[in-house]
């Protein structure tokens, strides 16, 4: 059976690293969103693991923009 967008997704944030991972999350919160969507809260960010936080993000996001937000954040992330 072929990944889905949210296994990619999932994947891709089980593999950062515990800091990696709180970095990526303080920024997620921070990134310009394009209209119509909100970031997720800052608390609800802080407690999520990889799999809460991938469930949020595509709740939030739906899959498509998901991995869009990720990699604008990931950019963020790095600097």
């Amino acid at each position: 059976m072929p990944k889905t967008v949210r296994d990619h997704l999932l994947s891709t944030l089980a593999n950062l690293g515990e800091a990696q991972l709180k970095n990526f999350k303080s920024k997620l919160n921070e990134i310009p969103l394009a209209e119509g969507y909100d970031n997720i809260p800052k608390g609800v960010l802080e407690k999520a693991d990889p799999i809460e936080l991938t469930d949020k993000m595509i709740q939030s996001y739906q899959e498509t923009y998901a991995v869009v937000v990720a990699e604008e954040d990931s950019r963020r992330a790095a600097i």
